[in-house]
C-alpha cells in the first residue's frame, strides 16, 4: 500500500489506534524477552523463549506496517478532489448518503466507511463535486451524483 494518500489527518484515527495497541504489545513482548534472557543461556532452548521471540517479531512487523501506512504516506491534498480519507455526500435517486473513503483495513459499509477498493470507492476517487459516477457492482449498474466533499 505504498500509494495510500490521506486527505485529512483526523481520518488516520482507526489506524493510529491500532498502531498504539501494536506498540504496546511490542513493548510488552520485548520486556518478556529481556526477562527470559536474564535467566541465563539455558532458557534459549525452551519453547517459551521461541514463542516470545516469535511474538516480538510479529509485533515488530505489525508496528512497521502500520507506521508505513499511517505516517510515511500521509500527504495533504487540497481542493475538492476525492481521495482516501475524504468524506463524500452522494445521491442515488432520492436517497442521499454520506461515505468516508478508507483503506480495506478500516472498511465498515454499515457505518459509512467504504473501501477505496470497493466498486463505489474506485468510482469516486479523483472525482469532484457535481460529477456523476457510474458504478458497476455485482448487484447491477448504478449512477451516483456527487453532492459535496466534506
Amino acid at each position: 500500500m505504498a500509494s495510500v494518500r490521506f486527505i485529512q489527518k483526523k481520518n488516520l484515527g482507526r489506524i493510529a489506534d491500532r498502531l498504539d495497541f501494536a506498540v504496546g504489545k511490542y513493548t510488552d513482548a520485548q520486556q518478556k524477552l529481556k526477562e527470559l534472557l536474564d535467566l541465563g543461556k539455558s532458557i534459549l532452548q525452551t519453547a517459551e523463549y521461541a514463542e516470545v521471540k516469535m511474538e516480538v517479531l510479529y509485533w515488530h512487523r505489525r508496528v512497521s506496517e502500520l507506521k508505513k501506512l499511517c505516517y510515511s504516506t500521509y500527504k495533504k491534498k487540497t481542493g475538492t478532489e476525492i481521495g482516501l480519507g475524504s468524506t463524500v455526500k452522494v445521491r442515488y435517486g432520492a436517497v442521499m448518503k454520506e461515505y468516508t473513503i478508507v483503506t480495506s483495513l478500516e472498511a465498515d459499509p454499515a457505518n459509512g466507511y467504504i473501501s477505496v477498493d470497493s466498486p463505489l470507492g474506485r468510482a469516486l476517487v479523483n472525482k469532484r463535486v457535481n460529477e456523476d459516477v457510474s458504478v458497476k457492482a455485482p448487484s447491477g449498474d448504478f449512477v451516483y451524483s456527487i453532492e459535496a466533499v466534506v
